[in-house]
């Protein structure tokens, strides 16, 4: 194997850190870290409009998974890079590649051009995920981490319900081309924030690049990420394709995970996995994403095809999910901070959870809006201190030469238990309705299949018994979903109860 010279970080210094200087550089990460969120969730809205002018409607999922599978591939390097060679370059390296995606998606006039584009900003954007949570631990104390891992957690939940209302915003007032030139301010910003405040003192040291584990990391993530989008629509379920796939996924993952224990210096540690609270809280992550981003794809479709809400409208009803996420994270940061201690947090958010999970099953197309908004805002709550606590309690379980690494780690499963969630559910939730409508075969608007991608303004002109048709089907199906979602906190409630508290220091 090539050896190749790089440098390595030594541990920061807190205390030589300028508060004017952290301040800085925290909110132009928090700045990019804004970017990479929207750019998950801000294409959804604009998809028609792109397909249209684009004329490839057929192909137009692939839009959104380009930028999705480079974003969950590249996120393991990007940890384990910025552990060896220093958070600035890789994370100025993140920038450029999501400077270059969202000029080249801005300026797209075919196809193939925009599904390139996108992957090259997801392999920025993954960058900026992974760093953006790693750089806090660089910058701030451990007991203060808590602090800035919810704003950060905050920042994402907003933009990941803002993006859609972004999305519309921009096609119906300029074109689809902004929602990516609208970053490259941003970008050329972050990058001279960068040049000039982020310096380390950095000493030589070589180590052997584990290409071989990279290499068979990304072909499973691949075939895995493949089979959750495209499973159903361009890979049909039970043909040689998807068996190919779940073939290949798992020999890949294999020869991953024993390569990973051979080379003397691995991509993903698997004796990170040997910590109690490491192992835990990676699987608490997993199903706090799967949780999360199925809720934002499910309370949408309930809204609009349910109770009629416009777009607009049903993002709207989903701010007091957003509320409840900036509430709780920052209460679980003060709290944090004056006690040093964590364990009890996602504890208390998963038990809410639970309940608010049980409570939305119920929801009825009668249900006011009132108390919808009620049971989103504590499933806000609940998954605060999920989505910060965990990132804080990880950081301050590896090593200080392992926390890039680590805090990959935790954000590829994240990712990867959000697809996987959307997917899973989504067949759940397809199965059900099928299975209501089978009392209306001849009343229902529209094929069951297609509803992900079905446009509200063409109901206008159903009639009465289609309308109630589809509001009695698309309930039942949210209870399903919602009744699995309350399993999935279940479970995480029970993970989270063996992690063990290991005290912050200040």
């Amino acid at each position: 194997m090539v050896r190749d010279q790089i440098e390595k970080n030594t541990y920061p210094n807190y205390s030589n850190r300028t508060d004017k200087m952290s301040k800085m550089l925290l909110v132009t990460i928090g700045c990019l870290l804004m970017l990479a969120a929207l750019d998950q969730t801000i294409v959804s809205t604009a998809l028609p409009a792109i397909m249209t002018d684009l004329r490839a409607f057929d192909q137009m999922s692939w839009v959104v998974t380009a930028y999705l599978l480079t974003s969950i591939v590249v996120a393991p390097f990007y940890g384990k890079l910025s552990d060896l060679i220093g958070r600035k370059v890789v994370m100025q390296f993140a920038v450029m590649a999501f400077l270059l995606g969202s000029l080249l998606s801005g300026t797209a006039n075919s196809l193939l051009v925009l599904i390139i584009a996108r992957a090259i900003q997801g392999v920025g954007g993954g960058g900026l995920f992974v760093l953006a949570l790693t750089l806090v631990a660089d910058l701030v104390a451990p007991r203060d981490r808590g602090k800035i891992q919810g704003l950060f957690a905050a920042v994402f939940g907003i933009s990941s319900i803002a993006g859609p209302l972004l999305g519309g915003f921009f096609v119906d007032n300029f074109s689809w081309h902004w929602i990516f030139l609208i970053n490259i301010p941003i970008c050329i910003f972050a990058q001279i924030i960068f040049h000039f405040c982020f310096r380390f003192h950095k000493k030589n040291l070589y180590h052997q690049v584990d290409y071989l584990g990279g290499i068979y990391l990304c072909l499973s993530l691949t075939c895995f990420i493949l089979l959750c989008n495209l499973s159903g629509r361009e890979i049909k379920l039970g043909s040689d394709l998807f068996f190919f796939l779940v073939f290949s996924w798992l020999i890949f993952l294999f020869l991953f995970v024993r390569t990973e224990h051979k080379v003397p210096d691995p991509l993903l540690p698997m004796s990170l996995f040997k910590y109690k609270n490491f192992s835990a809280y990676v699987i608490v992550g997993f199903l706090s994403g799967c949780i999360l981003l199925s809720t934002l794809t499910f309370i949408p479709i309930f809204l609009q095809l349910a109770k009629g809400y416009t777009p607009t409208a049903s993002g709207l009803q989903i701010l007091p999910l957003t509320l409840g996420i900036i509430t709780s994270t920052s209460l679980a940061g003060l709290f944090i901070s004056k006690t040093g201690r964590y364990r009890w947090l996602p504890i208390t958010g998963n038990l809410i959870n639970v309940c608010a999970l049980l409570l939305m099953s119920q929801v009825t197309p009668k249900s006011g809006g009132f108390s919808i908004g009620l049971i989103l805002l504590f499933i806000g709550i609940g998954l605060g201190p999920q989505l910060s606590v965990v990132t804080t309690a990880i950081q301050n379980t590896a090593k200080s030469n392992e926390v890039g690494t680590a805090t990959a780690a935790l954000t590829m499963f994240r990712q990867i238990g959000s697809t996987f969630g959307v997917a899973v559910f989504s067949a759940l939730f397809i199965f059900n309705l099928t299975k209501a409508i089978t009392k209306h075969p001849d009343t229902f608007p529209f094929n069951p299949s297609e509803i992900f991608f079905n446009n509200t303004k063409n109901l206008i002109d159903i009639n009465a018994n289609q309308i109630n048709a589809m509001e009695e089907a698309v309930a039942f199906g949210i209870e399903v979903v919602f009744l699995g979602l309350a399993m999935i906190a279940a479970l995480s409630l029970i993970v989270s109860y063996f992690t063990e508290e290991v005290v912050l220091k200040s």
